[in-house]
């Protein structure tokens, strides 16, 4: 898919990072010794490769026997979460940022799926937050934003949802390692993004997210074909430093069915614990 998408694009632009950047793509593996003319005319390894090679910012990294293994320039790659600034230009609703200068960032918003009106009258900031993020586990991410001063889209690439949930959370979390700051395993400057190293923690205090009150759901969009994106404006939170979470809430339903099901078989158990001593005590 990725193959046909680049290859549209021959002799019309050799920028397809650009566009690949809003899937969170980063490495491209192109197989050389497959039959591909075993099913009928298809695309032979070698026009796949001039094709690849045509693209400036995709680049041959390493060769590993019979695959080549093609790197995206690091200027066209975008993190998992990241601020995107829209300008007040969206006559119908369907915007896509130029990503070549280095204070705007892409966006894509489709169509009937943002909520908000009058989009395109808003002034939004020309310089995005300062964000760091840190994966908890699969279902929750914490998000640190800082010198907000202006509304802005958070994306999260992950496949849209109307169940994933954005909480304010209006105290200041400290993750404990490195002497209580946070630990940075990368840097994205570019789109003023830090990433902290992430954990594998299941925390069954999150059914507290069942009865917490999330950013407004016509606040919530899907961008970029598939991903997840909020509309923020620090003005309504009334501060300009605060966190979010980014929370799928049937997690939530999922540890109350645990506890639900081991009260249940705690319960069992102790009733046939309680009849097997009831039926001892009678013969005795």
């Amino acid at each position: 898919v990725y193959f046909q998408f680049i290859n549209s694009l021959y002799n019309k632009s050799p920028s397809a990072s650009v566009y690949l950047k809003l899937l969170n793509i980063r490495y491209i593996l192109q197989r050389n010794n497959f039959r591909y003319n075993f099913y009928g005319d298809y695309d032979s390894p070698q026009f796949i490769k001039d094709r690849l090679n045509y693209q400036v910012n995709i680049n041959l990294d390493k060769v590993f026997g019979y695959w080549d293994f093609y790197k995206i320039s690091d200027n066209y790659f975008l993190p998992h979460i990241y601020p995107a600034v829209i300008y007040n230009d969206l006559n119908t609703m369907v915007k896509t940022i130029e990503v070549n200068s280095s204070d705007k960032l892409p966006l894509f918003i489709e169509k009937g799926h943002l909520k908000l009106t009058n989009l395109d009258r808003l002034n939004l900031g020309k310089t995005p937050p300062t964000i760091t993020f840190r994966k908890i586990n699969p279902t929750r991410y914490e998000v640190k934003i800082e010198n907000a001063t202006k509304p802005f889209f958070l994306v999260f690439s992950e496949s849209y949802h109307p169940k994933w949930k954005a909480y304010v959370e209006t105290e200041d979390r400290k993750w404990k390692r490195g002497n209580g700051k946070w630990e940075i395993i990368a840097e994205y400057p570019k789109v003023h993004v830090k990433e902290a190293r992430h954990e594998m923690r299941f925390t069954p205090k999150d059914i507290a997210y069942l009865f917490k009150k999330p950013l407004p759901e016509k606040n919530h969009s899907l961008v970029n074909g598939y991903a997840n994106a909020w509309y923020i404006d620090p003005k309504e939170i009334g501060k300009q430093n605060f966190n979010i979470t980014l929370y799928f809430l049937p997690q939530s339903l999922f540890y109350l069915g645990l506890f639900i099901s081991g009260f249940t078989l705690l319960g069992c158990i102790g009733y046939l614990g309680y009849a097997w001593r009831k039926r001892n005590f009678k013969k005795k």
